[in-house]
Protein backbone atom coordinates (compact mmCIF):
# COMPACT_ATOMS: atom_id res chain seq x y z
CA UNK A 1 0.00 0.00 0.00
CA UNK A 2 1.42 3.45 -0.65
CA UNK A 3 2.08 5.45 2.10
CA UNK A 4 0.04 8.26 0.26
CA UNK A 5 -3.11 6.14 0.18
CA UNK A 6 -4.05 4.58 2.93
CA UNK A 7 -7.28 3.29 4.96
CA UNK A 8 -7.43 5.81 7.59
CA UNK A 9 -8.57 5.16 11.23
CA UNK A 10 -12.08 6.31 10.16
CA UNK A 11 -12.80 4.66 7.19
CA UNK A 12 -12.09 1.40 8.98
CA UNK A 13 -13.73 1.49 11.73
CA UNK A 14 -16.63 2.68 9.81
CA UNK A 15 -16.25 -0.52 7.67
CA UNK A 16 -15.49 -2.78 10.48
CA UNK A 17 -18.70 -1.57 12.32
CA UNK A 18 -20.91 -2.38 9.12
CA UNK A 19 -19.45 -5.96 8.79
CA UNK A 20 -20.67 -6.38 12.43
CA UNK A 21 -24.02 -4.92 11.87
CA UNK A 22 -24.99 -7.08 8.72
CA UNK A 23 -23.65 -10.05 10.63
CA UNK A 24 -25.34 -9.30 13.37
CA UNK A 25 -29.19 -7.98 11.42
CA UNK A 26 -28.62 -11.02 9.43
CA UNK A 27 -28.63 -12.75 12.67
CA UNK A 28 -31.28 -10.77 14.45
CA UNK A 29 -33.49 -11.62 10.75
CA UNK A 30 -33.21 -15.07 11.70
CA UNK A 31 -34.01 -15.21 15.17
CA UNK A 32 -36.93 -13.36 15.29
CA UNK A 33 -38.20 -14.62 11.98
CA UNK A 34 -41.74 -15.31 12.91
CA UNK A 35 -42.23 -12.49 15.25
CA UNK A 36 -41.17 -10.23 12.52
CA UNK A 37 -43.60 -12.02 9.69
CA UNK A 38 -46.44 -10.48 12.11
CA UNK A 39 -45.52 -7.36 12.02
CA UNK A 40 -44.23 -7.00 8.61
CA UNK A 41 -45.57 -8.76 4.75
CA UNK A 42 -43.40 -12.19 3.91
CA UNK A 43 -41.68 -10.60 0.77
CA UNK A 44 -40.60 -7.21 2.65
CA UNK A 45 -38.35 -9.59 5.22
CA UNK A 46 -36.80 -11.66 2.02
CA UNK A 47 -35.77 -8.21 0.33
CA UNK A 48 -34.21 -6.88 4.00
CA UNK A 49 -32.60 -9.95 4.03
CA UNK A 50 -31.03 -9.69 0.41
CA UNK A 51 -30.05 -6.80 1.30
CA UNK A 52 -28.36 -7.65 4.70
CA UNK A 53 -26.13 -10.05 2.74
CA UNK A 54 -25.95 -7.92 -0.53
CA UNK A 55 -24.59 -5.01 1.95
CA UNK A 56 -21.68 -6.94 4.10
CA UNK A 57 -20.18 -8.23 0.45
CA UNK A 58 -20.46 -4.50 -0.42
CA UNK A 59 -18.99 -3.35 2.33
CA UNK A 60 -16.38 -6.36 1.93
CA UNK A 61 -15.86 -4.50 -1.85
CA UNK A 62 -14.81 -1.39 -0.35
CA UNK A 63 -12.45 -2.91 2.22
CA UNK A 64 -11.01 -4.04 -1.46
CA UNK A 65 -11.05 -0.39 -2.72
CA UNK A 66 -13.51 -0.62 -5.17
CA UNK A 67 -15.59 2.16 -6.54
CA UNK A 68 -18.41 -0.56 -7.36
CA UNK A 69 -18.70 -1.39 -3.29
CA UNK A 70 -19.49 2.07 -2.89
CA UNK A 71 -21.91 2.50 -5.36
CA UNK A 72 -23.99 -1.00 -4.04
CA UNK A 73 -23.67 0.43 -0.92
CA UNK A 74 -25.45 3.50 -1.54
CA UNK A 75 -27.71 1.88 -3.82
CA UNK A 76 -28.75 -0.50 -1.56
CA UNK A 77 -29.20 1.52 1.66
CA UNK A 78 -31.66 3.89 -0.71
CA UNK A 79 -33.50 0.81 -1.55
CA UNK A 80 -34.13 -0.53 1.88
CA UNK A 81 -35.37 3.29 2.74
CA UNK A 82 -37.85 3.13 0.30
CA UNK A 83 -38.81 -0.32 1.27
CA UNK A 84 -38.90 0.06 4.55
CA UNK A 85 -40.76 3.85 4.32
CA UNK A 86 -43.51 1.53 2.13
CA UNK A 87 -43.82 -0.43 5.22
CA UNK A 88 -44.55 2.11 7.19
CA UNK A 89 -41.60 2.14 9.02
CA UNK A 90 -40.26 6.27 8.46
CA UNK A 91 -37.73 6.34 10.86
CA UNK A 92 -35.43 4.40 8.20
CA UNK A 93 -35.00 7.92 7.22
CA UNK A 94 -32.11 8.02 9.31
CA UNK A 95 -30.28 4.85 6.88
CA UNK A 96 -29.58 7.38 4.18
CA UNK A 97 -27.04 8.73 6.77
CA UNK A 98 -24.63 5.49 6.77
CA UNK A 99 -24.32 5.78 2.96
CA UNK A 100 -23.45 9.81 3.45
CA UNK A 101 -20.96 8.86 5.74
CA UNK A 102 -19.28 6.20 3.70
CA UNK A 103 -19.77 8.83 0.43
CA UNK A 104 -17.29 11.33 2.83
CA UNK A 105 -15.24 8.97 3.92
CA UNK A 106 -13.81 7.47 1.01
CA UNK A 107 -14.57 11.07 -1.36
CA UNK A 108 -10.76 11.51 -0.75
CA UNK A 109 -9.48 8.58 -2.18
CA UNK A 110 -12.01 7.82 -5.18
CA UNK A 111 -9.45 8.48 -7.56
CA UNK A 112 -7.37 5.23 -6.07
CA UNK A 113 -10.17 3.26 -6.00
CA UNK A 114 -10.87 0.76 -9.43
CA UNK A 115 -14.62 -0.81 -10.60
CA UNK A 116 -12.68 -3.84 -9.52
CA UNK A 117 -11.50 -5.56 -6.79
CA UNK A 118 -7.95 -5.07 -5.16
CA UNK A 119 -6.08 -5.32 -2.06
CA UNK A 120 -4.14 -2.20 -2.73
CA UNK A 121 -5.29 1.03 -3.96
CA UNK A 122 -4.40 2.65 -7.19
CA UNK A 123 -1.09 4.85 -7.77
Amino acid sequence: MSEQVHRDAWLAGFLILNFVVSIGSLVMYIVTWQKMVSLFPAWALYFLVGIVILRFFSVLAVWFWSKSGVVAYVLLSVVAMTLLVSVGQNLSLLGIGGAIILVALVWRKWQYMSWGVSSVPKE
